[in-house]
Order: structure tokens, then C-alpha cells, then sequence
């Protein structure tokens, strides 16, 4: 099922969805601790012929030597994925489908792994996850190239998919609402569960185009930036117009512990800008900790 294509200087495969998660495991042999406990549970759970049918995909893609080891260049390859210390976590949602992508950042590289899964939403409004797409898809690429990875896969819509350059910075109307609303709201965007439905936020006393971008999104995007130091994240939701969930807990703060925040009707290339930025930041915020460490071993050796 494994096939391979190269565009534009990306590297793009399609496989089952645990080739890419076995071909991890190879790599962290010695770093157990790298997988995400599910994906641990689902490799076990394989049957013989299955294991084996993957193992003949990442041969066929070149990932591995016919006894099954990674080849020299993916296991350096992969080793560096799994101790990238910027990780991005990109979700994206109609009320018929969601796409999920978790992309490493290393060197100036990166590697992006996307999953599609089903969804229905039922009358209430409430999104019931009712599969998961069996087919996924492997980018390597610079990562000079990330928003054009990640706009790729955003659904259709140029309020969405338009470059950061396109991004008004004008004040734009503001509402706010409700910190158990922020809570159900993000709930619904990032819905990881294979099964299972999700409640809808009760958000009243707003325009209803405003209320429909949060009960009833034409289209929703949440983004997540992990280091080892924070995590930082932004939520938008799409109905006429596009809307940034900002206040306390646009960057990570529980959203339990929050007053309220605020729904900002932004411009189209708000999404790539803030993405962008995040990354920016994860960057910036790396740095800083490397430099520190330099000079707290510098001080220490005199």
C-alpha cells in the first residue's frame, strides 16, 4: 500500500496508518518512552499478519533492509524526530471530517504524519467520531515550507488556507464568552478519540453568526507548539466569518481557571500568522535555554 512521491523538495509517502508509528517504534528501541502510550497498545495489538503485511510496506518504501532494520538514513532520520524539541500538533475540522497532523521540527527540517477520520454531526449539534481513515500520509520537507504543509490539508476555504502575508492587523469586533463555553469549544475541536461524541458549548447571548462559528462551525482549527519548557496553542473557528479564540487560555493556561475569554473576528492569513509565530516562539524559547545551559556549564568549569 506503501507508495512514495517527491515534489517541489518534499518527500511525500502514503502507507497504512501504523507504518509510520512501527517504523518509530524501530527507532526508540532504546527509548520506549518516545511512543505515545495508544500507539504502544495498538502495535501490540497486531495480529501476525498484519505486523507482517506492515513490515513489507516499509520495505517496499525503502525505510527498511530486508531483515527488517531501518535503513542507515531513516534511523538517523527517525532518532531525530523522536528527540525534535519542537513539535506541532495541527487539527482541523468539518462537520463531516477531521484531519489531524503532528509534525517534529529539527535542523531545519521537518517531518509531518496526517490522519483523516470520519465525523457525523448529529441534530444537537453534538460530533460523534465514527472512523478512521486506514490510509495516512508522511511529509519530509524544510521547514521553511511548514504553513504550505499545513495549509495542504486545511479544508477549502481561503479564510483559512491564505499565507500569514495576508494578515490584517486592524482591530476587529470582540465577544466574549464564557470559560466552561472556552472549555466545550476547545473540547470539540480536538477531539482525538476514535469513538465517541462531544458536547457542545451552551454559548448564549452572542450574534448569531458568532454563535454559529462556535456551536455550529462551518470549519474549526486548533494548533498546539510543544517544547520541553511550555506549550502554547490558538483556536479558530469559521462560520461567514473567522474567529481566534484569544483571553487566558489561548496559550495553554487550563481553561477551568478562567474568568472568560474572547472570540476576535479575524482576518483571512490569521491562522498561518499565529502558527508561524508559535513556532517563531518555541524557537526563540529553545535558544534561550541552550544559551543558559552554555553558560551555567561555563561558570561551573571555571
Amino acid at each position: 500500500m506503501s507508495t512514495s512521491t517527491t515534489t517541489a523538495g518534499q518527500q511525500r509517502y502514503r502507507m497504512s496508518v501504523l507504518a509510520w508509528p512501527l517504523a518509530l517504534a524501530k527507532s526508540a528501541t532504546n527509548s520506549p518512552t518516545a511512543l505515545r502510550t495508544e500507539t504502544v497498545e495498538l502495535l501490540s495489538a497486531l495480529s501476525a499478519e498484519d505486523h507482517t503485511a506492515l513490515e513489507q510496506e516499509l520495505f517496499d518504501a525503502g525505510i527498511t533492509t530486508s531483515d527488517g532494520q531501518l535503513s542507515e538514513a531513516w534511523q538517523e532520520l527517525l532518532a531525530q524526530v523522536l528527540s525534535a524539541n519542537i513539535v506541532v500538533d495541527f487539527v482541523s475540522r468539518t462537520p463531516d471530517a477531521s484531519q489531524h497532523t503532528q509534525v517534529w521540527l529539527f535542523g531545519g527540517l521537518a517531518a509531518a504524519y496526517t490522519q483523516a477520520r470520519t465525523v457525523r454531526q448529529e441534530s444537537d449539534g453534538t460530533i460523534e467520531v465514527v472512523g478512521l481513515d486506514p490510509v495516512a500520509d508522511l511529509v519530509l520537507f524544510r521547514e521553511t515550507d511548514l504553513w504550505p504543509v499545513l495549509a495542504a490539508g486545511l479544508p477549502d476555504h481561503p479564510l483559512l488556507q491564505a499565507p500569514a502575508a495576508n494578515a490584517a492587523l486592524a482591530d476587529r469586533p470582540k465577544y466574549a464568552i464564557p470559560a466552561e463555553d472556552v472549555a466545550a469549544l476547545q473540547t470539540s475541536v480536538h477531539q482525538t478519540s476514535v469513538h465517541g461524541s462531544t458536547p457542545v458549548p451552551a454559548v448564549g447571548g452572542l450574534p448569531p453568526e458568532v454563535r454559529d462559528a462556535v456551536v455550529r462551525p462551518k470549519a474549526s482549527v486548533h494548533v498546539t507548539v510543544s517544547t520541553q519548557q511550555k506549550q502554547q496553542g490558538a483556536v479558530w473557528a469559521l462560520s461567514e466569518k473567522l474567529y481566534s479564540l484569544r483571553g487566558p487560555t489561548r496559550h495553554g493556561s487550563p481553561a477551568n481557571h478562567a474568568p472568560a475569554s474572547r472570540l476576535v473576528e479575524v482576518s483571512a492569513g490569521d491562522v498561518a500568522r499565529e502558527v508561524l509565530w508559535l513556532v517563531f516562539g518555541a524557537h526563540d524559547l529553545q535558544a534561550s535555554t541552550e544559551e543558559r545551559s552554555t553558560n551555567a556549564a561555563g561558570n561551573g568549569a571555571r
